[in-house]
């Protein structure tokens, strides 16, 4: 299979020669969303944000397809022209953007004597309406302003136009009155005695909706002059935004919902419960089945209205950076949040550790957090810190009426924090608090000057400090100096130099960190830090090294679309090209990265040279619309195939990473195929890939959609098969617990997973044949797509002459073991032969990890080098160690994900191949199966205590844990992975 396999890869390229491949690593915004809006077709939904970023989202994906950079100030509005690629954005920076937001680039700018707070286009696109300190309309075609009379307390912040442009009403939140126009004559209709917040025409009734800052809610009929009015639960629960369609009126609140009321009789038929943050802004998609939700949670979050259910999340990875510090090895980086998470993490390592300050009280949360403020030392084994809580008003945004001050130590051996309340504020937050007495109201920029702002090199004998949104650095040798802008879109906050490796690096509110070349001040690297350990280098080339559990945050733009990460993965995950910029990692690195880069492609069967441009690829194409959200769990895809020079030749399509018609997909033929495929699809979320080959093994794009069915009316069913051998029929084999791993698994497993029906089948010692296993395809066979498939296996894993890897079965002949011997391919035929697309091997076996013949010798251990330890191997026939200190095709695996076709299992491996398994006395257990159930038992494995374990999760927690307790002689790894479906296995 290399020639398809070849092929499915080189597909990658073949569209560069036409179109620009952009990387977007998925950030999102690191502050809250400030409006929020649906593009002409509903193909794309754009947010803006206080971070001072617009984020162009695919809505069919939900991934970042663009980030609009060029605001220096918080992003107030945005508006898409009705028939072409431009989006109009506003800004507190006093400038207005027209942007191509397809291709990102900046069409046209102009700065008004103000901040503009609201931006609309008229119904054709022909003009703009702005609002600040007088509301103003500029003639797109002229580029003529008018400036109209009406004129503000403070400024206006909302303003909208009807259709006609005959109409337009504007307002602020701090006015106490709101204007309702007559464009066209340009007289003043009426004055409406409110603060309003938001408005929204509604001309099939002759009325206009807007909403107050006391939670008032009034629909106007400027036909006859009615009023009608509707109130919140609480007057300080302000409705920020308001949005009608054929039917109902869409009131967005403080709390996180939405109320819906009928238009008619403006009563209240539903609520829209989110989380607690406030909503700023709401829109209604143009065929009003849908409804985008965006505010402090930083999120954009998408409800279907005919489901009355989420079905899209919109966010990114990225938390606001207050601080940073490297350690005096310079190997190590402290990141300090506004959030207050803490995160720790080895440069060359990526050992990292994480910590958050949080609030005992769910209910306090809702409306105060911790910041931490300062890093005033990193030592080799704690931190200490600054930590501020901050508890917001409830009725002016962005202002708290309460403050504490702590001295935080983070000890690392235990991941302990420490807090000690300070017994008096510093001058600045005593200053906040006794201008808050008078009224006066400062935002969190006020304590800016608690950031790192300036830093000394002695071995440099530098100094650097932020000026603006720059950095200059001063020589001190000989008194000269240069600035460089860092390009970060929000807020700098820290600027420090690594004096071990000669490097500065900045931090900002933007959430990334960009390393710096202290002589001439040209960009190292961009580094994102994200989660428990994710992390993403970017270099000035586009190449990129990241984490595998990183790589679905990483996406490429081409022709308006975006696709995941694996589309160009193999051309630009570069690890060995990114670190040449990164002192910290030697030429040793350098040269291992590449060997690992090359053994990757040995695996595909193709070289280097084989990473080409293409012109000539075939396509593939959905022709039916389908909505995101369906009300069944069925869907027919309508594909149309072709390529116009070649034959084409199989058709692949994907559920979650799991092939639907197996990992070698299905045989077509011609230069045109048309095919209606049908789908039974999981509850919830799916990811649905579709993509063909020709003749010449060059593989289409991949078309990728997400699709939300129905949420499961019942839990999903089990299938847990457990195989353990203890004892032999040659005796002089026999284990002590392989058995009882397999008993253990098939009676303890199920007890700590939420699945309905628990269909176990249990096989031990004489009852485990090369037949037997054959036989159990039929058990696993029964499963549905949304049931869960656990294969498990205990026993002897035994290599041949050849280095082929066998499992053995109680019959194993140990002189030969391909004669009685159960392959690999057998298990992995039993997860192929199975519905589920919910699929998970655990094997407690030596040499169960993946190996690769050139890199590894046949050693000879004796028992007397066995019986040095108390560790009790499970050891049989042949055993082989590493070639080199470091295996190529072992940090291969480490590095990339594995791009070879496969059924869309995740099969994790008690140890490396090779490596050997181990049992003992001291865990009546495999040390694998042990940490395994340990972790189930007692929830250890829900790392990020969401009362939740993920496969990675548990993944991650049973590598750690068996290491640990072997003292690193036995490392579990994953022999396959599927990293398009992370499901939960076990949930309170």
């Amino acid at each position: 299979m290399k020639a398809l396999i070849f092929g499915t890869f080189l597909f990658c390229f073949g569209v560069i020669y036409a179109q620009k491949v952009e990387l977007t690593v998925q950030t999102g915004h690191s502050a809250g969303i400030t409006d929020v809006v649906f593009s002409p077709f509903d193909d794309f939904v754009a947010s803006a944000g206080k971070d001072h970023k617009i984020v162009i989202w695919d809505f069919q994906t939900s991934k970042q397809f663009k980030v609009l950079l060029g605001h220096k100030k918080t992003v107030t509005a945005l508006s898409f022209h009705p028939d072409n690629e431009l989006l109009i954005s506003s800004s507190l920076d006093s400038s207005v953007k027209i942007w191509n937001y397809l291709t990102g680039d900046l069409i046209n700018e102009f700065h008004l004597p103000y901040a503009v707070r609201d931006v609309k286009f008229n119904e054709v696109g022909d003009k703009v309406v702005l609002a600040g300190d007088d509301v103003r309309i500029y003639d797109h075609k002229t580029l003529e302003f008018e400036v109209l009379s009406i004129k503000p307390r403070k400024f206006f912040s909302t303003v909208e136009i009807s259709k006609n442009d005959s109409l337009l009403i504007a307002g602020g939140a701090d006015e106490f009155v709101g204007y309702f126009m007559d464009l066209k004559s340009g007289t003043l209709l009426k004055k409406f005695t409110h603060p309003i917040i938001s408005a929204s025409f509604n001309e099939p009734q002759n009325s206009v909706l807007f909403s107050t800052n006391v939670g008032i809610s009034i629909s106007y009929n400027y036909k006859t002059g009615k009023k009608k009015s509707r109130s919140t639960d609480w007057m300080l629960n302000t409705v920020n935004d308001v949005a009608s369609d054929s039917n109902f009126v869409y009131l967005a609140d403080d709390y996180g919902n939405v109320r819906v009321l009928k238009k008619r009789k403006w009563y209240q038929v539903n609520v829209l419960k989110g989380k607690f943050f406030k909503i700023n802004s709401i829109d209604l998609s143009h065929d009003e089945r849908y409804l985008a939700v965006a505010g402090q949670s930083k999120s954009v979050v998408i409800w279907d209205l005919e489901e009355l259910r989420v079905i899209k999340v919109m966010k990114g990875l990225v938390n606001q950076i207050n601080d940073m510090q490297f350690s005096e090895n310079g190997r190590e980086i402290l990141i300090a949040y506004e959030d207050g998470s803490l995160r720790k993490t080895d440069l060359v390592s990526n050992q990292t550790i994480v910590n958050k300050l949080r609030l005992n009280s769910e209910i306090l949360t809702k409306v105060g957090s911790f910041s931490v403020s300062r890093i005033i030392d990193f030592e080799e084994d704690y931190a200490n810190l600054e930590v501020m809580y901050k508890q917001s008003q409830l009725d002016h945004e962005g202002v708290y009426d309460k403050l504490e001050e702590y001295d935080v130590k983070w000890t690392f051996e235990g991941n302990y924090l420490e807090l000690n309340k300070k017994q008096n504020l510093s001058p600045k937050s005593q200053s906040y608090i006794a201008d808050l007495k008078l009224g006066i109201y400062h935002d969190k920029d006020y304590f800016q000057d608690i950031f790192s702002d300036s830093d000394h090199s002695d071995s440099l004998n530098q100094n650097a400090f932020i000026t603006g949104t720059g950095i200059t650095v001063e020589n001190l040798s000989d008194g000269s100096s240069f600035k460089f802008e860092t390009e970060h879109s929000d807020k700098l906050t820290v600027v420090e130099y690594n004096d071990k490796y000669g490097f500065l690096a900045t931090a900002s509110w933007d959430g990334m960190i960009r390393f710096w070349d202290v002589s001439n001040g040209e960009l190292m690297t961009v580094f994102g830090a994200f989660g428990d350990g994710q992390f993403v280098y970017v270099n000035p080339d586009g190449y990129y090294f990241s984490s595998k559990n990183a790589l679905n945050y990483i996406g490429f733009s081409i022709e308006n679309k975006i696709f995941s990460f694996e589309q160009f993965d193999l051309k630009y995950n570069r690890p060995d090209m990114v670190i040449q910029n990164l002192p910290y990692f030697d030429e040793f690195y350098e040269e291992a990265f590449l060997r690992a880069y090359n053994k990757r492609l040995e695996k595909l069967g193709i070289t280097e040279a084989d990473v080409k441009v293409s012109k000539h690829i075939p396509k593939v194409e959905v022709e039916n619309n389908i909505n995101t959200a369906l009300n069944e769990n069925e869907l027919t895809l309508q594909l149309k195939c072709h390529d116009p020079k070649n034959e084409l030749s199989r058709l692949h399509v994907t559920v979650n990473g799991v092939p639907e018609f197996g990992r070698y997909g299905k045989r077509i033929s011609g230069k045109k195929y048309e095919e209606e495929v049908k789908l039974n699809l999981n509850p919830e979320t799916n990811v649905v890939q579709v993509y063909v080959t020709n003749d010449q093994n060059t593989s289409s794009l991949k078309q990728t959609y997400k699709f939300e069915a129905p949420q499961a009316t019942k839990k999903s069913r089990l299938f847990l098969l457990s195989i353990g051998v203890s004892k032999y029929k040659q005796s002089n084999y026999n284990l002590s617990y392989a058995a009882k791993d397999a008993q253990d698994m098939a009676m303890m497993f199920p007890m700590f997973t939420k699945y309905r029906v628990k269909k176990r089948h249990l096989m031990v010692d004489s009852l485990v044949t090369k037949q037997s296993i054959l036989d159990a395809k039929d058990f696993m066979a029964e499963a549905g797509e949304d049931d869960v498939v656990v294969l498990f296996v205990a026993g002897h894993g035994v290599l041949d002459d050849n280095l082929d890897y066998f499992f053995a079965p109680y019959d194993m002949d140990f002189t030969d073991p391909s004669k009685k011997g159960i392959p690999f391919s057998a298990f992995d035929d039993i997860l192929e032969n199975t519905k589920s697309r919910k699929k998970l091997m655990f094997i407690d076996a030596c040499h169960s990890g993946e190996i690769d013949k050139d890199e590894v010798i046949e050693t000879f251990v004796t028992d007397d080098e066995e019986n040095q330890t108390e560790l009790i191997f499970r050891r049989a026939g042949r055993t082989i160690e590493n070639l080199d200190d470091i295996n190529s095709f072992e940090l291969s695996r480490a590095l990339f994900a594995d791009m070879r076709l496969n059924n869309g299992a995740t099969v994790i491996s008690s140890s490396g191949g090779a490596e050997y398994a181990i049992e003992g006395d001291e865990w009546k257990n495999g040390v694998f199966t042990y940490t395994l159930l340990q972790g189930m038992m007692f929830k250890n494995a829900d790392k990020n205590k969401d009362k939740s374990i993920t496969i990675s999760e548990l993944q991650s927690y049973v590598q750690e844990g068996v290491s640990k307790k072997t003292a690193g002689k036995q490392t579990p790894t994953s022999r396959v992975e599927n990293l398009n479906y992370d499901f939960i296995i076990s949930k309170k």
